[in-house]
């Protein structure tokens, strides 16, 4: 014990969600009591938490089995699992918070609850240049966009010419971008999919902002009396108020050319949102940004093929 205090001295001002998991698996390694270990240990890395200004832990019944897996990894040396769990959680418990609105009870864990009404009270009284740094945000969201339009262009018409040259089809391709100024048919796209989006939350704890900017970028493949594929990443921001925080689904529709009055089958591609901050940029979101499109993406792809 002596020693892990010291340790903790010497790394303590480190990345708290490190620490707090590193703390927390050390100590229950030592395991100094006979019994209550592993509830002070997560006491200890709530503290860590607390001090470093961010939410703490609370490992909820749903996610106990991957908690002690987690632990059993973290024996074996690979402290990753754990840390990314406390992460996850984390990450999970502030868009909870932030989409709690000002007539609503806070997520019902009481040290949630205190630092959540600190968190809210400390949002509405930001003055008006903390509110231009936070919807900044956009401008991260307007870099995903571009990125993502270029990649969907690319990887969208490596199919289209796979399934062109082997099936003896057709298939065009459309990409397009919408949002603020953004226009289609000399119509304004900024509103577009709003059900859509509504639907790919469903079931999350999540509140989608609809008074602040949204951005999207569709990609359609389409053919005359073949299924059409239509995939969309939407951008929102998240919370009842102005948060920073934003975060991109994906879905998709399909409908037959010749059953236009048909309302098209919807289809949720993700298993959870891509979130980001004002903090984030386009180009350290980059890569994960892709990759996170591209395993939405193979998922509207299988669920596609099955009409074809």
């Amino acid at each position: 014990m002596d020693r892990l205090l010291k340790m903790y001295e010497e790394h303590q001002y480190e990345n708290p969600i490190l620490v707090a998991s590193w703390l927390h698996h050390r100590f229950t390694q030592i395991h100094p009591y006979q019994d209550g270990n592993g509830r002070v240990a997560r006491a200890l890395s709530n503290l860590i938490l607390i001090k470093a200004g961010v939410f703490p832990v609370v490992i909820r019944r749903e996610v106990r089995a991957q908690y002690i897996e987690t632990l059993e990894k973290a024996d074996a040396g690979d402290l990753k699992s754990l840390t990314k769990l406390f992460a996850d959680v984390e990450k999970e418990t502030i868009v909870a918070a932030l989409s709690v609105g000002p007539d609503q009870p806070l997520p019902k864990v009481n040290v949630v609850e205190a630092v959540g009404t600190a968190i809210a009270h400390r949002l509405k009284k930001r003055k008006e240049a903390v509110v231009q740094k936070l919807r900044s945000v956009d401008i991260v969201a307007e870099g995903l966009q571009a990125l993502l339009a270029e990649h969907l262009m690319d990887a969208l018409d490596k199919v289209r010419v796979k399934l062109n040259a082997a099936g003896g089809l057709h298939f065009g391709l459309q990409i397009m971008k919408g949002g603020p100024g953004m226009v289609h048919n000399d119509k304004p796209t900024e509103h577009w999919y709003r059900f859509q989006i509504i639907q790919a939350v469903d079931g999350l704890r999540h509140f989608i902002n609809f008074d602040e900017h949204r951005y999207f970028v569709r990609g359609r493949l389409s053919q005359d009396e073949a299924a059409w594929l239509t995939f969309v990443v939407a951008f929102h921001h998240v919370g009842h108020e102005l948060t920073g925080l934003m975060a991109a689904v994906a879905f998709a529709e399909f409908h037959l050319h010749r059953e236009e009055e048909v309302e098209p089958e919807f289809s949720r591609c993700m298993d959870q949102p891509f979130t980001f901050t004002y903090q984030d940029t386009s180009h350290a979101l980059r890569q994960k940004f892709i990759d996170w499109t591209d395993e939405c993406l193979a998922v509207a792809m299988t669920k596609w093929s099955n009409l074809l």
